[in-house]
């Protein structure tokens, strides 16, 4: 398979040509409604993005999967788990101050019932020394 780039005129976009060796030449493959071209060899499409690229913004050739998605350059995949674990990472740090401040809520409600209790134990305590004839309002 041998590909080409004509780059057009100036402010006008190139058109990708591959070629694939049939016997003793080379025969063009003809590009799909999209202008990809699908190569067996590679099992891909190929078509010209624009874009930047190692700090070079211009005219590539990428590859595309079976679907049409873009096949990611080392450095993009990289970018997107870099991505990807960083929102991991935010996820299970909002998740553990959920679980913290659960926890806390329910310390402070355990804490609110045992001063019920407290109070309940009091009154049921000064009930019964006034049962018992003390004053208890000195």
């Amino acid at each position: 398979m041998c590909c080409g780039v004509d780059p057009g005129r100036e402010g006008n976009g190139g058109e990708l040509y591959v070629w694939r060796l049939s016997g003793l030449s080379y025969q063009p493959i003809p590009p799909n409604e999209r202008g990809w071209i699908w190569s067996e060899v590679l099992e891909a499409w190929l078509e010209i993005w624009e874009g930047e690229y190692g700090r070079l913004y211009t005219r590539w050739l990428r590859l595309y999967d079976r679907e049409g998605k873009l096949v990611p350059t080392r450095a993009e995949a990289e970018r997107r788990r870099a991505e990807v674990a960083e929102r991991d990472a935010e996820r299970q740090r909002a998740e553990a101050e959920r679980r913290r401040a659960e926890a806390e809520r329910q310390r402070a409600e355990a804490a609110e019932r045992e001063r019920d209790a407290e109070r309940q134990r009091l009154e049921q305590i000064k009930a019964r020394l006034r049962a018992l004839g003390i004053d208890l309002d000195l």
